[in-house]
Order: C-alpha cells, then structure tokens, then sequence
C-alpha cells in the first residue's frame, strides 16, 4: 500500500500463460517508470467445497488447496521474474475464487493505480486473455486498467477524447506517457454522424438526420482547434484526428492499425462501478478489437457502487 512518499503498486493478473507474459513485461515497465512495486497475482477456482456430513473431506480439500496454492505460487514465481527487469520489485500472490472479483478486491486492497490484464490472438476480432472476466474489471476496477496486447506498433500514442471534460484524465494520461517516453501522441475524436443507410429506414419513422458536407466541415475545423487546444495545454507535441463515423470504435481501431500505434488511452464516464463507458460502450469495444495495446482512464474521483 502506497503512502505520501510511495507509490501506489501496480497489479498484474495472470493466468500462467505464455501470452500473459506480455502483461506482465508491460506492467513492470509501468511500475518502473512510476517507481513502484509490481504484484503480480494468480486467481485460480476455488477447490474447497463444504462437507457437512463428512468433516474429514473439508480437512483433505483444504490441505489439497494448500499443497496447489505453492505449486501455482512457484510458477507465478518463476514466471515473474524471468519476465521483469531485475530491478523491478515484484510480489506474487495466488488467490482462489472468482477471478474478476479477486483481482478487483486485490486492487482495492492494495489501492493500486493500475491494473494490468492481458490478450491472446493476433487478429482484431479476438477476446480478452480472462474471457468476460477482463470485461467486468474494466467496468468495475477502481482505477485505470491496461490491457496489454503484444504485436501493436512502436512509438505513437493514440488517445481517443469525445471532448467532454471527464474525458481529460485519458487525454492527460497519455500526454505524460508521450513526454515520459518520447512517443508521438496522436488525439483522435470521432464526429458521430448517422449512416447514409438510414434514410432507407424512413417509412418506419424518425430517423437522424445526416449533416451536409459543410456542416460536416465546420464541425471537423472546431474539434480539430478543441485537439489543438488540448496539446499546447498539456505540453506535448503531436497531431490530430478528427473522423467522420457513424461507429466510433471501429474508426479508432482502424485509425490505430492506420498510424501504427503501440497503445490507445480511452476515457470512462460514470460515477459507480457499473457504469457503461464513455460514449456507450465504446471503450470497452477498443479494448477486446485493437491489435495494439488499450489503456482506459477513469474519472479522477469516481467512485464504486
């Protein structure tokens, strides 16, 4: 637990795979650039069922969750450090029960600053490394959550902002790891604009209306100066984005693969762990389809149910 004058730890959830060693990488270097501790943790099921009937079966299944709980603590272990830095320090913890709600108490319990899970597969249609379990701690961590991806670009930054003011932290965020790390940051914000496909659905009623060519243009030229504002206010050189589309996800994994980025920083909206993310669940949408890393950023003093 962090202090005053220590940092807050970062945590890393594993499941022992080959390809959750790209979290783990990923999270030491986070935690060395803030100088803090690393706990990389490993929830596996819960082995201890209750026997009323048979008390004695209670006993060998608890001594059988012990006896596993050091073998998989060894191997946490042994994969840690051959992953890390030698002068990262790291803690290996192994918990049973229901992986994300482990890894969110284990968050809380350590007042971490970020939580660190991982992927697998190489293409833009592929799932979080945990399944849903990635999915429900990015809705209910309490801080910023990095899925860490291995394959994406090197040295750019792609930070998506739907120019409202709770999406400044992710904005903020990744203009301190651009400086910190010398990348080139790029701001990308999509004008939501409905489908030209939609005019068809008028017979059935109300449909959005689609802006004309210039109404397009003057909204473009005024979130390309809101962008522009936003680099010379957070001190860091880069360029900006501003796309047209009626799925705004897809236009910020598209535009990643386009720049070659290594990460997106996206924001959240919402006041409870329940919260849906920022412009629907758009955030949660680049995180499970990019081929690059996704770090989301929450809201400075959101809180859980």
């Amino acid at each position: 637990m962090g202090t005053e004058t220590t940092p807050r730890p970062v945590l890393v959830a594993t499941d022992l795979s080959d390809p959750a060693r790209e979290a783990i990488r990923q999270a030491g270097q986070y935690a060395k650039e803030r100088r803090a501790k690393l706990v990389a943790l490993h929830v596996a099921q819960n082995l201890t069922p209750i026997h009323p009937v048979f008390p004695h079966l209670s006993e060998r299944d608890v001594n059988d969750e012990i006896r596993i709980g050091r073998v998989l603590t060894d191997r946490l272990s042994d994969q840690v450090h051959a992953t890390l830095e030698p002068d990262v320090p790291a803690d290996v913890e192994v918990d049973f029960g229901v992986p994300d709600v482990a890894i969110v108490r284990k968050a809380e319990e350590i007042r971490s600053q970020l939580v660190v899970v991982g992927s697998r597969g190489a293409t833009g249609l592929e799932r979080l490394m945990l399944g849903s379990v990635a999915e429900r701690v990015l809705r209910h961590a309490h801080c910023p959550v990095l899925v860490a991806r291995q394959g994406g670009g090197h040295g750019r930054i792609l930070a998506a902002t739907d120019l409202s003011d709770p999406a400044l932290p992710a904005v903020a965020t990744a203009a301190r790891l651009a400086r910190e790390r010398s990348q080139r940051l790029t701001l990308i914000h999509v004008l939501e604009v409905p489908s030209h496909l939609l005019s068809g659905l008028a017979p059935l009623g109300p449909v959005p209306d689609v802006p004309d060519d210039a109404t397009v243009a003057q909204l473009r030229a005024a979130a390309t100066t809101m962008l522009e504002d936003m680099l010379a206010r957070f001190e860091v050189e880069g360029d900006c984005q501003v796309v047209a589309s009626h799925r705004p996800a897809a236009a910020i994994v598209a535009k990643s693969d386009e720049i070659d980025a290594e990460l997106i920083v996206a924001g959240t909206h919402g006041h409870s762990g329940i919260f849906r993310m920022s412009v629907g669940s758009v955030a949660e949408r680049i995180s499970s389809r990019a081929r690059c890393s996704v770090l989301v950023v929450r809201r400075a003093g959101q809180d859980r149910a």
